[in-house]
């Protein structure tokens, strides 16, 4: 028994170091934002064009703001 809850004791501090390595999470960050920023763009891409040309507005208007801290 007691061999058996040092195994898992092992395995659960091997666990929570994984988890505590931030090695490589700016770098999925990135990854995330990119993938979003491409969905968005498949979106404005297949939509029809009644209401493509007001999100793409919102959606200039919110990347020009950025800038300007509006």
């Amino acid at each position: 028994m007691k061999k058996l809850s040092v195994k898992a004791y092992l395995l659960a501090k091997k666990f929570s170091n994984v988890l505590e390595n931030r090695k490589g999470a700016s770098t999925v960050e990135y990854v995330a934002v990119l993938a979003g920023a491409a969905a968005i763009g498949m979106l404005l891409f297949n939509m029809s064009g009644d209401m493509q040309k007001p999100l793409f507005e919102k959606v200039k208007a919110a990347i020009a703001s950025i800038g300007t801290g509006k």
